[in-house]
């Protein structure tokens, strides 16, 4: 995952609703009917992430447990060998000799945690795609774009809106400020409202595993799907 050229930071910040719709009804007309293992978005709690007890010495082992979770809930079968390494911006997907592989930069210093899995996230969304599905558009923002939509798609939503914000810390005197991904957390926001009323998931799930300030967005955006949802329970 580079950082976007000129050009391409133009095409991310200027993504349509339409643009959005055509991207999951292409996934949702391309991928098996059940696409994943289990049909929700993964939370941090389930894939037992622990933000605060890991340490450098242990990231690429902590990212490759929670790349193999990843990996079952997207029904991969083949592994994938998670590698941290100083020479890789963000995170780079490669086959090497029938070995997948996903490169993560090891430095904390500029991307925390958080942002890491997101990271993580998107490879697993491109080995997806392109080895599991053999999906691949013709340009590279739009395939970018697609993947970082499918990722959502396919219930790694919660991570990215998690590591897509930016981060802010202080050094002395400088504020330093840290952002990765494609595109931006009101996309990521809509994508899991959008996938959610056209995959029919749980949004009281959803409502479960977001923050404080994204927990008013989703009960207002799921309202209807909510509403939906208790008037089915409420029936059988």
């Amino acid at each position: 995952m580079p950082n976007p050229s000129k050009n391409s930071f133009n095409y991310f910040n200027s993504i349509s609703d339409s643009e959005i719709d055509q991207n999951l009804d292409f996934l949702q007309q391309k991928l098996p009917k059940k696409s994943t293992k289990a049909n929700y978005q993964l939370s941090k709690q389930l894939l037992e992430i622990n933000y605060y007890s890991f340490t450098p010495d242990n990231l690429q082992q902590s990212l490759q447990n929670i790349a193999d979770k990843m990996r079952a809930h997207l029904q991969i079968q083949r592994p994938i060998k998670i590698l941290t390494m100083k020479n890789v911006e963000g995170g780079k997907f490669e086959r090497i000799d029938g070995l997948n592989c996903i490169y993560i930069n090891e430095s904390l210093v500029n991307q925390n945690y958080r942002q890491k899995v997101a990271i993580l996230a998107h490879e697993m969304s491109h080995y997806y795609l392109i080895y599991q599905h053999g999906i691949q558009l013709p340009t590279v923002d739009e395939n970018e774009l697609l993947t970082e939509l499918n990722a959502i798609y396919t219930g790694l939503g919660l991570l990215l809106l998690d590591g897509y914000k930016i981060f802010e810390k202080r050094s002395g005197n400088t504020l330093h400020k840290s952002k990765v991904g494609y595109i931006k957390t009101d996309i990521v926001r809509k994508t899991i409202v959008k996938t959610a009323y056209l995959r029919k998931q749980n949004p009281i799930w959803i409502l479960k595993n977001v923050s404080i300030g994204n927990f008013f967005y989703f009960s207002f955006h799921l309202f209807s799907l909510i509403k939906e949802y208790y008037n089915k329970r409420r029936n059988t």
